[in-house]
């Protein structure tokens, strides 16, 4: 139960449904243990305190649902723990989440999830609204990934490159991963476009295209 007067642990209705809905295992394994994560100022880089709000709106998940359960790796005593993982064997680090299902897995972060544990975040400027963003984020990345890794078939975007595109597309694509779509970079000049790409995107091109292309 959610004793907080401003329900910062509560999870909204819609993601409540989603999570009540899955029929599968997923498990959330949490690169710290779990007294780094329930400790305020555990890390420097979080002034704010704002992992362990982050963490205990993570511990909602298997509460709404028994398929999820979470799982605490220490690396330094399992360092071996992240070549399971080849594909982000190159990110994966303390602090990192790896949430994961028969079909597939994904990887997010703490520092990923909460802005003010980036050095270049400077807007924070209460404990209230540190609370908030720190609920909202963790919600919106965990709700996503989760969904992501249960889904039937990931859906492919195939982002065309090659035409001088005007403007940068990163965030855009990054919330497209987010909500469980593969994005595919095609550079047009040179390669075919996928045949199993459900949405082909070009974004602002500058220039126009060939009648082979």
């Amino acid at each position: 139960v959610d004793m907080t007067d401003d329900k910062r642990y509560t999870l909204t209705a819609e993601t409540e449904q989603l999570i009540k809905n899955i029929d599968e295992r997923v498990e959330i394994d949490i690169l710290a243990t779990e007294a780094q994560c329930t400790t305020s100022g555990a890390i420097v880089s979080d002034p704010y305190g704002q992992i362990p709000i982050a963490h205990e709106i993570i511990r909602r998940y298997p509460q709404l649902n028994s398929h999820i359960s979470i799982n605490y790796v220490d690396l330094s005593k399992i360092p071996a723990y992240i070549m399971q993982f080849p594909e982000y064997s190159d990110v994966l680090d303390y602090y990192y989440i790896v949430i994961k299902s028969a079909r597939r897995t994904r990887v997010t972060s703490f520092f990923e999830m909460l802005p003010s544990l980036s050095s270049d975040y400077s807007t924070f400027d209460s404990t209230t609204q540190s609370s908030s963003l720190a609920q909202s984020y963790t919600e919106t990345y965990m709700t996503s990934l989760i969904k992501t890794v249960t889904l039937d078939k990931t859906p492919v975007v195939a982002f065309v490159e090659g035409l001088n595109v005007d403007g940068n597309s990163s965030e855009f694509l990054e919330i497209l991963e987010l909500n469980g779509f593969e994005i595919r970079h095609v550079d047009i000049r040179r390669e075919e476009l996928p045949d199993d790409a459900d949405i082909v995107m070009l974004a602002a091109p500058t220039t126009d295209l060939s009648r082979a292309q």
